[in-house]
């Protein structure tokens, strides 16, 4: 898969530091938007934006490492 204008552009803003961004390209990331899905990316992006103060990171987060299903679990 050949990835996209605004995945370069979130990428971009992302390594700039922008905690949105971060979370967007872990979302892109997670569900192979504008990417090939990778978990490991994803879980690097969003901890980045959450260490950042990004709040929605920080539900996104909490959702997937308390989350009961045994399948996002072992990502982990």
């Amino acid at each position: 898969m050949k990835s996209s204008k605004l995945f370069y552009d979130t990428l971009k803003l992302a390594e700039d530091g922008d905690p949105k961004a971060q979370y967007d390209l872990a979302i892109m990331y997670e569900e192979g938007l504008e990417v090939e899905e990778d978990m490991y990316e994803c879980l690097t992006w969003m901890t980045m934006s959450y260490d950042n103060g990004y709040p929605p990171a920080k539900e996104w987060l909490e959702d997937y490492y308390f989350d009961d299903d045994e399948r996002t679990q072992g990502y982990s």
